[in-house]
């Protein structure tokens, strides 16, 4: 895959960013739902009282949402806060139902020919933006 970005990049660096977009976009799906999995064995439904659930099925979209529920079943779940994260190259956003800010990233390609991601200017990781996107559905009550 890495010769074909190569290859595209050569010819041109708009399509280059695209492809190599489509692995991010699909990697970072990935990490939120390896993300949400992990959480919810470290704080399972039971003792919280809620649940947060992954739905990546939209092509250019991944939803996380959390819920209040009741183990006896009697109640419906409740949502508690959610992020939609869209992903319109070059431009990855985080929006919330919470008062939270939305999060805007973008996406571009080095001289090298390597995908990454910036927050507020910076570089970050591919991880760092996970964390930096379901902090606020993890653990609401955490400031920013």
């Amino acid at each position: 895959m890495d010769w074909f970005c190569a290859l595209a990049l050569q010819r041109d660096s708009n399509e280059a960013l695209l492809v190599k977009s489509d692995v991010l976009w699909e990697s970072l799906k990935l990490i939120m739902n390896a993300s949400v999995t992990i959480y919810m064995k470290r704080y399972p439904r039971a003792p919280t009282g809620h649940e947060i659930q992954f739905d990546g099925s939209p092509k250019d979209q991944a939803i996380i949402s959390k819920h209040s529920v009741n183990d006896k079943g009697i109640n419906a779940p409740v949502p508690i806060c959610s992020v939609t994260v869209a992903f319109k190259p070059p431009i990855l956003t985080a929006t919330y139902s919470t008062k939270h800010a939305p999060r805007a990233f973008t996406v571009g390609t080095s001289s090298e020919g390597y995908v990454n991601i910036f927050f507020r200017d910076e570089p970050i990781y591919l991880d760092h933006a996970v964390a930096l996107i379901l902090r606020p559905v993890f653990f609401p009550e955490s400031p920013g």
